[in-house]
């Protein structure tokens, strides 16, 4: 049966991590540059950034804002690069948010190992319950947890090998949602083969064959 879902509270995540250190981004001249172009890219003021060399792995540059209730930041450093929306809007917010600072950090050559996508969601249940549903995905209960099961959940953990992709897929009961599903999906290119546009379309369309495969309808 097909259930129909409405999206209560959203995430998601965009990193990147470089093939080795990336070094050349640690010099002053090199910091301010970088500085500068997500002060453009992202209409900040310079005392939006925020430096710190005690974590250039992974914060050597930081910012943060809102744009309305959606909440973004992003956190910049010489092996892995990290941004994050709270309260997410849509899909076209990410593909416009991310994808600015995949443009802004890329250089000129390939210097990427891999980038990740990741989307969390709480999802409203409109013609089911959740236990119900979830009872549907993974019928087994041990004999000793079926006076006290309140709730459910499965894993997968899925390959496609043409786009060099890992997919991880889970379901379960929301903690913040009454009787809502809790849905979290990770999207590994491990192969950095894709510019973001590219990868993004691949995971745009991944997520939606992942979705009608557990018969969930987005409402």
């Amino acid at each position: 049966m097909e259930i129909n879902i409405k999206p209560a509270l959203s995430e998601a995540e965009y990193g990147l991590e470089y093939k080795e250190t990336f070094f050349e981004g640690a010099s002053e001249k090199a910091r301010l540059s970088l500085a500068k172009k997500l002060i453009k890219a992202y209409e900040l003021r310079f005392n939006d950034i925020k430096f710190d060399g005690n974590q250039a792995s992974n914060k050597l540059i930081s910012f943060s804002r809102f744009y309305g209730d959606s909440y973004f930041l992003v956190e910049y450093g010489l092996e892995n690069i990290n941004s994050k929306i709270n309260r997410l809007i849509d899909r076209q917010q990410c593909r416009q948010l991310f994808g600015t600072l995949y443009k802004t950090v890329k250089g000129k050559d390939n210097l990427f190992a891999w980038q990740k996508f990741s989307v969390r969601q709480h999802f409203k249940i409109q013609n089911s319950s959740a236990l119900d549903y979830l009872n549907s995905i993974n019928p087994f209960t041990p004999q000793g947890f079926i006076s006290q099961l309140f709730g459910r959940g499965s894993l997968f953990a899925l390959d496609v090998p043409d786009h060099e992709l890992k997919i991880h897929v889970l379901l379960t009961n929301s903690v913040i949602i009454e009787d809502g599903i809790y849905f979290s999906i990770d999207f590994i290119f491990m192969q950095n083969q894709y510019d973001f546009a590219d990868a993004f379309d691949i995971s745009s369309s991944q997520y939606d064959f992942i979705l009608n495969e557990l018969n969930l309808k987005l409402d």
